[in-house]
């Protein structure tokens, strides 16, 4: 993400989306009765429009919706944002969708909270890191994955073969030749963590070093022994710090290693608060030092109503992403926790 201007005197946050992952800062941070200018597509309506099955073609137009809702499915190329029409040049109150993408350039008039301006410095630094792929490889399949800001990407599955009718066997060579076949999507240079039990992952490491040479490509190549093989093996690759050295200061890596101290804390009695009622009274006590809370209940009214707290007394505070293994760890404890300064009576 880029910021291209802020005018805090007015309210006003101008951003340009570079990659897919800012539509999640974006989905984190416009919220209902905001108000979002940019370049959009409307068809110019005329009276005689209404009594025409063809109407005219869209133009392009700049337009600032006063918003009701905003729609992000993860993983998606896409953020829609819904609401009726503010400011522009014809449809005024009429409603309206704004179809965010990659390149787009956009203006988000609101009063921005610590924690909407976190998330978007985050955004901005993450834009700047290479995106780490990994394939969880055994004998018998290979889950190939990217990281993102806010989860693991699934991008590929292969299958070297089965006892059933279903499948045909796979020869090494040709299972391999599928799996390498979808990491050459990937950019040059992109670090790739080869991972999971046994030696399989040995074996396809040197099978990748072999046909980057012949293909003249170059992986960031590092082999990493997991109990498990597939998205658990990679959650696992995190939780022992083995993928560090590539995602050492990105974002995933850091909400994962959070939560699992979190928990660590909780097991061994140390000063944590967690769910809705201690974290609001370890706030409201000044004990709490830093809370986290999940993506999916910041946008919550109770979610919010926690944020203006932390907010108000500093507490730094840290968005969540429930699409990898912390996150869904982290809602198991009510989607919300805080470390605290002291111990509460």
């Amino acid at each position: 993400m880029k910021i291209v201007k802020r005018d805090p005197k007015h309210d006003s946050i101008t951003l340009m989306v570079e990659i897919e992952d800012d539509l999640w800062t974006l989905h984190n941070v416009v919220d209902g009765g905001d108000h979002v200018r940019s370049l959009t597509y409307r068809r110019e309506e005329k009276a005689s429009d209404k009594l025409r099955p063809d109407r005219g073609e869209k133009r392009r137009m700049m337009l600032t919706i006063n918003v009701e809702k905003v729609e992000f499915h993860t993983f998606t190329d896409h953020l829609r944002i819904h609401g009726t029409i503010e400011e522009g040049p014809q449809d005024l109150g009429a409603y309206h969708t704004l179809n965010v993408g990659i390149g787009t350039k956009l203006t988000v008039k609101k009063k921005l909270s610590r924690h909407h301006l976190d998330l978007i410095k985050q955004a901005v630094e993450d834009s700047k890191r290479p995106r780490i792929a990994f394939v969880a490889i055994e004998d018998d399949n290979a889950v190939v994955a990217v990281a993102r800001a806010y989860g693991l990407q699934e991008i590929g599955w292969v299958h070297s073969g089965s006892q059933g009718k279903q499948y045909a066997s796979k020869s090494d060579d040709s299972y391999f030749e599928e799996i390498y076949g979808i990491l050459s999507n990937l950019d040059e240079g992109t670090p790739l963590i080869i991972l999971g039990p046994g030696f399989t992952k040995e074996h396809f490491a040197k099978f990748v070093r072999d046909r980057a040479v012949r293909d003249k490509r170059t992986f960031q190549l590092t082999v990493e022994a997991t109990g498990q093989s597939g998205l658990a093996g990679i959650n696992e690759a995190f939780r022992k710090g083995s993928v560090a050295k590539f995602a050492h200061g990105a974002r995933i890596e850091e909400e994962i290693n959070l939560v699992e101290d979190a928990l660590v804390g909780i097991s061994s009695g140390k000063l944590i608060a967690y769910g809705e009622a201690e974290t609001r009274k370890a706030l409201e006590f000044g004990a709490a030092g830093k809370m986290l809370i999940t993506d999916a209940y910041a946008r919550t009214d109770t979610g919010r109503q926690l944020l203006d707290v932390a907010n108000t007394t500093r507490v730094e505070t840290r968005v969540v992403s429930t699409n990898h293994d912390g996150g869904k760890k982290l809602e198991g404890l009510g989607s919300v926790l805080a470390f605290l300064r002291f111990k509460m009576e």
